[in-house]
């Protein structure tokens, strides 16, 4: 991830972040989704934001080493 120096992200920036392996659709499905995927966020008004710590710990708890790890056990 880029780094950039404020502490809450819009969709937008989160999907340049992950350039563009995330959507801003996606994160938007993630939230209305009952099973509660997808990072942390905040909403404040009608804005969605997201902490970046948040974001850093739900990449690092989703990392895998490869595809077929997926699902099982998480990369050492």
């Amino acid at each position: 991830m880029v780094e950039r120096t404020t502490e809450y992200l819009t969709p937008q920036e989160v999907e340049e972040e992950f350039r563009g392996s995330i959507t801003v659709r996606t994160l938007q499905r993630w939230r209305s989704d009952d099973r509660k995927y997808g990072p942390p966020y905040l909403k404040v008004g009608n804005r969605i934001l997201y902490p970046r710590d948040g974001l850093k710990k739900w990449a690092k708890e989703n990392e895998y080493a490869s595809t077929s790890d997926y699902g099982s056990k998480k990369a050492a």
